[in-house]
């Protein structure tokens, strides 16, 4: 059938769900699958958030998504660009065999500020930006990804109120657990807490989680 997907092959996989590089056959592609690893689940409601919010924002710096369809034993899928590359977290992990020799890591940075000024025009909030969902193809294109917890600041009323992000470039305000707290201020300070790690080579908040806790309450 049209756009039907095979030869699936695992690329990763992690809390939220498991990608796939696949085979799309009309028109014929290789593309990313990602679902959950559970139907019906919390995660799959995530999921289906993130492709809505990600797929509405049509910029060179966020993955495009083609597609998002339900499998024929009613598990969500999301087709999406495949994007093949590093993250800006394994870059700066080697940096001495990476292309950052090439790539300044703040021009990265730009690209990712660029992406979430597109997202604040539109009113989307990412609240988990960091070197990990920084991803660099090899093309030298800068992407940012994991939308997952993105809010849009029209629907905070109807975001359940819990503490969500990374705790290590968590913002003070991210700590209420209150969705209202939430600012596109959150998004600069993590940002920010990026910006720290790749000019320090230390994350913005370290240590055991009462250390951190107590670093980003400061």
């Amino acid at each position: 059938p049209p756009g039907s997907i095979s030869k699936e092959e695992i690329i990763a996989q992690g809390g939220m769900g498991i990608i796939f590089r696949a085979q799309q056959t009309i028109p014929k592609r290789n593309v990313a699958v990602k679902r959950t690893k559970q139907i019906g689940t919390e995660q799959e409601y995530l999921l289906l958030q993130e492709a809505l919010v990600a797929g509405s924002l049509e910029h060179p710096n966020i993955v495009p998504i083609h597609q998002i369809r339900r499998c024929e034993n009613g598990q969500i899928e999301i087709i999406m660009k495949l994007v093949q590359g590093t993250t800006l977290l394994e870059l700066l992990k080697n940096q001495k065999k990476s292309i950052l020799s090439t790539k300044d890591p703040l021009h990265i940075l730009s690209q990712v500020c660029n992406a979430l000024n597109f997202a604040h025009k539109n009113r989307v909030i990412h609240r988990d930006i960091k070197p990990a969902n920084i991803m660099i193809g090899e093309f030298g294109e800068t992407y940012l990804l994991d939308w997952g917890i993105a809010v849009q600041l029209d629907h905070l009323i109807f975001s359940p109120d819990e503490i969500v992000g990374t705790l290590s470039y968590m913002a003070p305000e991210m700590l209420s657990g209150v969705s209202a707290d939430i600012t596109i201020c959150t998004d600069v300070y993590l940002l920010g807490a990026t910006l720290h790690e790749i000019l320090t080579g230390k994350k913005r908040h370290h240590g055991d989680t009462n250390t951190i806790l107590h670093s980003i309450k400061e």
